[in-house]
């Protein structure tokens, strides 16, 4: 089963003086577009519709170089190759997976 996605508008906020992200279209929780419908060239950015038992963890390595290693200690959740990742311009690793459960497997 694929996942839906949206466009994402990345915009400098002179005030907050960083990149902020806006979804680029009305209603993008009712998306029904797939990601290699997605025309990268216009819109190199685009948000990931989660389906229930998926997670995101989101890791900023370039604040915290442990952060893989505390995750682990402190959930005892060990984020795997089994993972989607996504690695960051600034650093960082997105890394999708489906929460294993008696229902689901990764």
């Amino acid at each position: 089963m694929e996942t839906t996605v949206f466009p994402v508008n990345v915009i400098f906020n002179e005030e907050k003086n960083k990149n902020e992200k806006k979804p680029a279209v009305k209603n993008w929780q009712q998306s029904t577009m797939l990601l290699h419908e997605l025309d990268e060239t216009k819109t190199p950015n685009y948000g990931i519709n989660i389906l229930p038992s998926w997670v995101i963890f989101d890791l900023d390595l370039y604040k915290n170089h442990s952060i893989k290693a505390e995750l682990k200690l402190q959930t005892g959740f060990e984020i795997t190759d089994a993972s989607l990742l996504q690695r960051t311009i600034s650093g960082g690793e997105h890394h999708v997976f489906r929460y294993p459960s008696d229902d689901h497997e990764l």
